[in-house]
């Protein structure tokens, strides 16, 4: 025996619960469509928000690997120069290879020859690069590189290698 109940054997009270089940549920699903759009564009925004973050450490990354090209650059420029130096011990004592931030080579003789080929890659390797050769009354030279820093917060930053010897 199955039992069937049409809608005019609901009671009055059933049919407009029924009624507002059926329209609750229709509004529902339309106010779900805004709802799923917000969040769609709130996880595209944090999305972009990662990705820059993301392309600004990128960023970093590159400027800190190219300032530790360029230390090393300067550290192997200075010692190939602290070689030559000690392959011409004569004319280090002599003062042949002193020379000043900024200032070119004078020497003569294969000192002279050292100093503006020293002095060529430097500025070739090197943003605005420069030298420094000091050595004492003891023999203890200091070999002095600098350049310009082109990712430094502060304009016209010197970055600087400094390294002694004593010969």
């Amino acid at each position: 025996m199955t039992h069937s109940v049409s809608a005019s054997v609901l009671s009055a009270s059933t049919q407009r619960v029924a009624a507002r089940c059926r329209v609750g549920m229709l509004s529902g699903r339309a106010s779900q469509r805004g709802v799923g759009m917000i969040e769609v564009l709130i996880s595209f925004f944090v999305l972009a928000i990662g990705l820059l973050g993301l392309a600004t450490l990128q960023m970093k990354t590159l400027q800190y690997n190219q300032g530790a090209y360029l230390r090393s650059q300067a550290t192997v420029s200075a010692y190939d120069m602290l070689d030559r130096m000690r392959v011409n011990l004569v004319q280090v004592k002599a003062g042949a290879y002193a020379v000043s931030y900024g200032g070119t080579a004078s020497g003569s003789g294969i000192a002279g020859t050292d100093l503006s080929a020293w002095q060529q890659s430097i500025a070739n390797n090197l943003p605005d690069g420069q030298v420094e050769i000091s050595c004492d009354a003891n023999q203890l030279c200091t070999i002095g590189v600098r350049w310009l820093d082109r990712f430094s917060q502060v304009a016209n930053a010197w970055d600087e290698v400094k390294i002694s010897s004593q010969m």
